[in-house]
């Protein structure tokens, strides 16, 4: 009897040592399943912030192809236009002095006028 008393002491041993590992597991499990909570509120949060970077990437590479053919079109057409500008500045030199020639060949030619009129006014007089 006294062996079996100690059998039976034995085993209610072992049983509160494995309900006592059974409470620690569980905990564990609790702890892991809240990590595993946070972890995955995390990824979603990070998921978001992922997607929103990826969307603005695509809108700087749309703005990016824009400004390209922008700049391709300016600088496709600034040569042409320098040579019109330097074109149309020669071109406004040249009249200056045009108009500068007959302006002097214009007094010129009105000082001979008021001569020849000044004699057909003496004569009628």
């Amino acid at each position: 009897m006294k062996d079996e008393q100690t059998e039976v002491d034995l085993h209610l041993a072992n049983l509160e040592k494995i309900r006592q590992s059974i409470a620690t597991k569980e905990k564990e499990i609790t702890m892991l399943n809240q990590v595993k909570s946070d972890n995955e509120l995390t990824m979603k949060e990070t998921q978001k912030q992922l997607d929103a970077v990826e969307t603005e990437i695509k809108e700087i590479e749309k703005f990016l192809v824009i400004l390209d053919e922008q700049c391709t079109a300016f600088l496709g057409s600034f040569t042409s236009n320098q040579a019109a500008r330097a074109q149309e500045i020669s071109d406004t030199i040249q009249a200056k002095e045009v108009l500068a020639g007959m302006s002097e060949e214009g007094a010129a030619a009105l000082a001979q006028l008021d001569h020849a009129l000044q004699h057909v006014r003496k004569g009628k007089l």
